[in-house]
């Protein structure tokens, strides 16, 4: 049987003052590995592990060893599973400090926000981008049932009811769809996904020969990797500037806006570094 309890996970609290001196990777690579010697058949709980949170066995096993670093929703995707907890903020409450304050560092405006784990919705979206473009179309600028239909026809209806008992959707007004009651964090596959669906359905290139109207940007070229990972640096400030932006009060109107960023390699396997 897999699946390590909340005290066979954290009978070290007690200690935890002492955790708080060891880094975000010794905290999590520790905390891992506490769950992968638990029997013996290590590789078998690595493969269950991988499955389960849906993240390559190549990267948990990089971090058992401390050769990666995880990022933000790998540290989520981790403890949900560690604690057996469906909200990002009561991983928040359960992890040492240390990795508390990279979580809020990292993404302050989720960390702070209450988000649910909701497994069904996620494999919803997985296997569905018609179901993700409704729900992104929703949450950014709201939907009405005519757009639906239009767009989606009856299955978009069909989409629509199962989305808002998933309480993802609510039916703000008759016949107007908005974000629901459930708030959650997208995986980084899903925001891809979206970022794609967008982009595809309403990037208007002829507009970039206007003034002020939109911005598109590519530009590749082969780096080295103190280079690469500036590039990342520099986009994850922008997109944290882009969101404070966003939820300041006095940023709300009527223009609905969105942005997706990438930096990726041109290297075809996965972790083939």
């Amino acid at each position: 049987m897999f699946g390590g309890t909340e005290n066979q996970l954290y009978n070290r609290n007690a200690s935890d003052a002492e955790r708080m001196k060891d880094s975000v990777l010794d905290l999590v690579s520790d905390d891992l590995n506490v769950y992968l010697n638990q029997g013996n058949d290590r590789q078998k709980r690595l493969n269950f592990l991988s499955r389960k949170i849906d993240i390559h066995k190549k990267t948990l096993h990089r971090i058992s060893v401390k050769e990666n670093s995880p990022s933000y929703p790998t540290i989520m995707k981790l403890y949900r599973f560690l604690y057996n907890v469906d909200s990002d903020a009561k991983v928040l409450e359960k992890v040492p400090e240390a990795v508390r304050n990279f979580l809020n560092k990292s993404f302050p405006e989720k960390a702070t926000q209450v988000s649910e784990f909701n497994d069904k919705a996620f494999k919803v979206f997985a296997n569905n981008k018609a179901a993700l473009e409704i729900y992104l179309t929703a949450a950014i600028k709201g939907l009405h049932k005519s757009e639906l239909k239009s767009q989606f026809g009856e299955y978009g209806l069909s989409l629509i009811k199962q989305l808002i008992e998933e309480q993802l959707i609510s039916e703000s007004s008759p016949d107007f769809y908005t974000q629901g009651a459930k708030n959650f964090s997208l995986p980084p596959e899903m925001l891809v996904n979206s970022g794609n669906i967008l982009t595809g359905r309403f990037a208007k290139p002829s507009l970039c020969y206007l003034l002020n109207k939109n911005f598109v940007g590519f530009y590749g070229e082969t780096l080295n990797d103190s280079a690469y990972q500036e590039w990342i640096r520099i986009d994850q400030q922008a997109m944290k500037q882009k969101i404070e932006v966003a939820q300041r009060k006095e940023s709300r109107g009527t223009i609905p806006a969105f942005s997706f960023c990438i930096i990726e390699t041109l290297f075809s396997e996965e972790l083939e570094q």
